[in-house]
């Protein structure tokens, strides 16, 4: 199955292809992760006719994409190092099994750990979408 998508403002995304083989596992090279490709547009919402060319990726049960803005890895530490995208990765596969509340809920608090302040200097969106196979009755 493939879905299709436009990228509208600075939310980045991560395509997380088979979670249930990343699931249980501290091996980050397993699975198959990408980035969401396309051209980044305006934010929807802000502007009359602004168009938005969709993009289309493969989606199957156990699929996760992973929504979020920078503000989640622009975040530094004391020393000025920068949590940075693939940090961020490692943490969302070391929570792959969470519900998306639990995870999202670790991932802003390992971030807060690291930058040791509790507050944010940019905004932080993190938005989840899994695919899921439905169960069909006889």
């Amino acid at each position: 199955m493939k879905t299709r998508y436009f990228l509208a403002g600075a939310l980045l995304s991560i395509l997380l292809a088979g979670c249930a083989t990343i699931r249980g596992s501290e091996d980050v090279d397993q699975g198959r992760q990408a980035m969401l490709e396309g051209r980044y547009q305006r934010a929807l919402g802000l502007f009359e006719k602004t168009d938005y060319p969709t993009c289309r990726c493969p989606f199957a049960p156990n699929d996760l994409v992973f929504l979020f803005t920078d503000g989640i890895y622009e975040v530094t530490n004391a020393q000025g190092e920068e949590f940075g995208q693939e940090r961020l990765l490692r943490a969302v596969r070391k929570g792959i099994q969470m519900p998306a509340e639990q995870l999202f809920g670790d991932l802003l608090t390992e971030v807060q750990a690291f930058s040791g302040s509790q507050e944010f200097e940019d905004d932080v969106c993190l938005v989840g979408v899994e695919a899921a196979r439905l169960q069909t009755q006889a």
